[in-house]
């Protein structure tokens, strides 16, 4: 089974991978497609089939410099999960790690937990205070 994850912020789409940077005091809201895939392979012909993924809900688990936390998120019709990474996980300088986890019950009781690989970050500073810029006069430094 191959697990494709795809993140979504502010209508920008793209893979996860550790180039995603995220700045000190950002808040921002996520919506990861999940993309489960099993690939056959018979004497060499593949064939792929698409398997939704039924979850009755989701946590991130968030891996800071100081300790691990959890944001709850909500898994839609539509094999996304989404959820809002306040300001609150995102003050300390550093490289960061998330998990996603999904929750289930089967008919049967039993519960299940899936967790899926986990994926790297930074939150870094930022180049400005959008406080500071918004009481500066708009200029244009040449540099020469």
């Amino acid at each position: 089974m191959v697990g494709q994850f795809i993140l979504t912020c502010s209508g920008y789409t793209g893979t996860i991978s550790p180039a995603i940077q995220i700045y000190k005091g950002d808040s921002m809201k996520f919506e990861i497609s999940i993309i489960n895939k099993i690939i056959t392979s018979i004497k060499g012909f593949e064939k792929v089939n698409y398997i939704p993924v039924s979850a009755a809900s989701a946590k991130i688990l968030i891996e800071s410099p100081a300790g691990t936390d959890y944001v709850e998120a909500v898994v839609t019709g539509d094999d996304k999960i989404q959820f809002k990474l306040s300001s609150d996980y995102t003050q300390e300088i550093g490289t960061y790690k998330m998990q996603i986890v999904l929750y289930d019950t089967d008919d049967d009781g039993t519960k299940c937990i899936m967790h899926m690989p986990e994926f790297t970050y930074e939150i870094r500073e930022a180049i400005g205070d959008v406080g500071v810029l918004s009481s500066l006069k708009r200029k244009t430094i040449n540099k020469e």
